[in-house]
C-alpha cells in the first residue's frame, strides 16, 4: 500500500508456475487495477521475473515521492535461478513514474527467496534469512537506499548472522525495551527487527530472536538503536560519526567514541583520554575529571 492509497502488485507465479516480470496497480476507490504508466524514462516491466520475493515502501525526504524495494525472489516453481538483484519503482510526486533501469545493479550475496524485509526508522532495509536450494540461510543485510545516487542507488552491508538459519519466517518492527544506564534516567528503547518462526533446512522453527542496533553500532536516529540513545562519537577521520550508545554521554570530557574515550570502546559513555583536541568549553572551563583511583585529568 503506497500513499497514494493505491497497491503496488509486482511479479508473482503464472499459471503455469513460471515468474512474471509485469505489474499492475490497485484502486480501491474504484476497486479496478491499472497497468503501470512509464514516464521519464522509467519501465513498465521490472529487470527480471520474479517469485517469493519481498516488496517495502521506503521513506524518502520528499513525503509526496513514493519508492517501493522489491528484492530477491526465484524465477518459478523450478527454481533454476534465485535472484540477488532489487527493482525500485517510483510513484507521488515522483519526477518520473515506473521502474528504474538499472544497467548493473548491486546483488544481495548469496541471492534467496523467501526472506523477509523490514523498514527501519531511518529508511534502511534490514533482510533476514530466506533459503536456496535445499538450504535455510541465516545471513542478515542492511541494504541503504542513496537517492542522491544516480547510479546504483541501493547498498548492502552484512549484520550479524541469526542464530537459527531460517526461511518463510514473519518479520515486525518492534520497540526495542528500556535502557537504565549509569548515568542517566531510564529511556524507552528503540525499534528492532523481532524474527518469528519459519523454516530452517530440515525441519520448521518454533523460536524467534531479535535483531537489532546493540551499542557500538553505526547510527541516525535514537529509535535505530536498542538502548534509544544515537550519540555524537567523533572521530579525526569523521568528525560527524554517530554510533549507539549506553548513554546520551553529552556531559563535559565524556564521549561514546572508542577512539576518544578511556575503555576505547564505541558505544560506552565514559571519560575522554588525554592529550586530544576536547571542546574548548572542557579545555577553557579548567574541568576534571577522574579517570581511574589513580589517574586524574585535569584541563587547564
Amino acid at each position: 500500500l503506497m500513499s497514494t492509497g493505491k497497491v503496488l502488485l509486482a511479479g508473482g507465479a503464472g499459471s503455469a508456475g513460471v515468474a512474471l516480470n509485469t505489474a499492475n496497480l490497485y484502486d480501491p476507490i474504484t476497486d479496478q487495477l491499472q497497468p503501470v504508466l512509464a514516464t521519464g524514462g522509467k519501465s513498465t516491466q521490472m529487470l527480471v521475473s520474479r517469485m517469493r520475493h519481498t516488496a517495502v515502501v521506503v521513506p524518502l525526504s520528499d513525503p509526496g515521492e513514493v519508492l517501493v524495494v522489491l528484492t530477491g525472489g526465484t524465477n518459478g516453481d523450478a527454481e533454476g535461478t534465485f535472484w540477488g538483484t532489487s527493482d525500485h519503482y517510483r510513484d507521488g510526486t515522483a519526477p518520473a513514474t515506473g521502474f528504474d533501469i538499472q544497467s548493473s545493479p548491486p546483488e544481495m550475496v548469496p541471492p534467496r527467496a523467501d526472506h523477509t524485509a523490514t523498514v527501519l526508522p531511518g529508511g534502511e532495509i534490514v533482510i533476514a534469512g530466506g533459503r536456496q536450494i535445499g538450504a535455510a540461510l541465516d545471513q542478515v543485510l542492511l541494504g541503504v537506499f542513496d537517492e542522491s545516487a544516480p547510479v546504483n542507488p541501493l547498498t548492502y552491508s552484512s549484520l550479524p548472522a541469526m542464530t537459527d538459519a531460517r526461511y518463510a519466517h514473519a518479520a515486525l518492527l518492534v520497540s526495542g525495551g528500556l535502557n537504565e544506564p549509569p548515568n542517566s534516567p531510564s529511556t524507552t528503547g528503540g525499534k528492532a527487527v523481532l524474527v518469528i518462526g519459519g523454516r530452517g533446512s530440515a525441519a520448521a522453527i518454533d523460536g524467534a530472536e531479535v535483531l537489532v542496533r546493540t551499542d557500538g553500532e553505526p547510527c541516525v536516529l535514537d529509535e535505530e538503536c536498542l538502548s534509544g540513545i544515537c550519540a555524537a562519537a567523533p572521530t579525526l577521520a569523521d568528525p560527524g560519526r554517530q554510533v549507539c550508545c549506553n548513554d546520551r554521554c553529552d556531559e563535559e570530557c565524556f564521549s561514546c567514541s572508542g577512539e576518544l574515550n578511556v575503555p576505547a570502546s564505541d558505544g560506552v559513555c565514559a571519560a575522554t583520554i588525554d592529550d586530544h583536541a576536547l571542546p574548548t568549553k572542557c579545555i577553557d572551563g579548567g574541568t576534571d575529571q577522574t579517570l581511574g583511583e589513580d589517574d586524574v585529568e585535569v584541563h587547564t
